[in-house]
């Protein structure tokens, strides 16, 4: 997690440097257009894995007593990121 949301803030921040370099006006606001749809992929991976990191942990601190409800919906968000990410992309104005 800690890996994932610091490289999307490098890519991120070196996309805002390369608009504000950018000599072209067209060029500069295609770059921040384009930082600004990167923001939402590393909030996807907060939500994505929020259920099954309690429900990893938990299970660690509990392993005689798994709740089946906390794995029910571990097995149900597992395949969220690929929806979620799907779902910004496709709110990309060129698809």
């Amino acid at each position: 997690f800690a890996w994932n949301t610091y490289s999307y803030t490098v890519v991120t921040k070196a996309i805002k440097n390369f608009a504000t370099m950018s000599k072209s006006g067209d060029q500069q606001r295609k770059l921040q257009k384009l930082a600004t749809q990167l923001r939402w992929y590393p909030m996807i991976l907060v939500v994505a894995w929020t259920i099954p990191t309690i429900s990893r942990i938990y299970n660690s601190i509990n392993p005689d007593n798994p709740q089946y409800w906390l794995t029910v919906l571990h097995c149900l968000s597992r395949g969220l990121q690929g929806i979620l990410n799907a779902v910004a992309y496709g709110m990309t104005p060129s698809v």
